[in-house]
């Protein structure tokens, strides 16, 4: 299951449906450089999209979303625009009923994947194409996104940081690619700050050091500093950010209430 493209997730238990009726709102989940649909969500074999979420929401039907993301050459500004156009004609798709065409919907995106997701939202505001995408997307969780450097130069050690962690030794052309295309990382967050006010966000940040002991993505990094933004701490480094051991980790608690604070109060009972 760790391929490309958009799957659903199956319910964690059989006549889930039957018990607690059609799922009402969707959750998108986009990895980020060197992911993939599952790794980055898992710990200890715990996959927690499908074996903790639905458990704390059961209106929620999870999608997760795969895309080639092993080199610099897909943060560039035509692979981006690539990822982004994919995963909007796949969620399009997914959701074609009448039921599930304005039906809420949420992104939860790691790291890079958050550009990607931004990126789409860029798009669907001004394509009538995916017009119902936009217009019911309620929210977005970041974790460990960088929204905004002070300059490129920042932007490109924070790129050069993520890569280093996530394949520990990337090869020089990564790197350098990946300093090239930090002006076009740079001005989808820029572009997106125009949008933004539509959703209600919730940004995650690292609270732990990296393995070469430094913070990849700052506070300040990966929260936009905007009223609709809410700015949460999360133990762990850059990598450990978005996987959680168990219903018993203390930051899945973190996870699963920050998603539920962005599902409209209609359609979710909880609230």
């Amino acid at each position: 299951m760790s391929g490309r493209g958009l799957i659903i997730l199956d319910p964690p238990a059989p006549e889930w449906t039957i018990r607690h009726g059609p799922p009402t709102v969707d959750i998108v989940m986009v990895h980020g450089l060197n992911g993939s649909r599952t790794t980055t969500w898992t710990q200890n074999g715990c996959f927690w999209p499908q074996d903790l979420l639905p458990l704390k929401l059961p209106m929620v039907r999870v999608m997760t979303f795969g895309y080639n993301a092993d080199l610099a050459l897909n943060y560039s500004t035509n692979g981006i625009r690539e990822h982004a156009t994919k995963l909007l004609t796949s969620l399009r798709d997914k959701r074609e009923e009448p039921d599930e065409l304005n039906r809420p919907l949420i992104f939860i995106c790691h790291s890079l994947g958050g550009i990607v997701v931004k990126k789409a939202l860029l798009n669907a505001s001004i394509d009538e194409e995916y017009s119902a995408i936009s217009q019911n997307t309620k929210g977005i969780v970041f974790m460990g996104t960088p929204h905004r450097g002070s300059n490129l130069a920042n932007w490109s050690a924070m790129l050069s940081g993520i890569a280093k962690l996530m394949f520990m030794s990337p090869p020089k052309k990564l790197l350098d690619d990946l300093k090239t295309n930090s002006k076009a990382l740079s001005d989808i967050s820029e572009d997106f700050v125009k949008i933004v006010s539509r959703y209600s966000v919730k940004s995650f940040y690292e609270e732990n050091k990296s393995k070469r002991f430094v913070t990849i993505v700052t506070r300040d990094s990966a929260t936009m500093n905007i009223t609709q933004e809410e700015a949460l701490p999360m133990e762990g480094d850059h990598e450990q950010i978005c996987k959680f051991s168990g219903p018993e980790d203390e930051r899945f608690e973190a996870a699963w209430k920050a998603v539920r604070r962005l599902i409209p109060r209609e359609e979710n009972p909880q609230h």
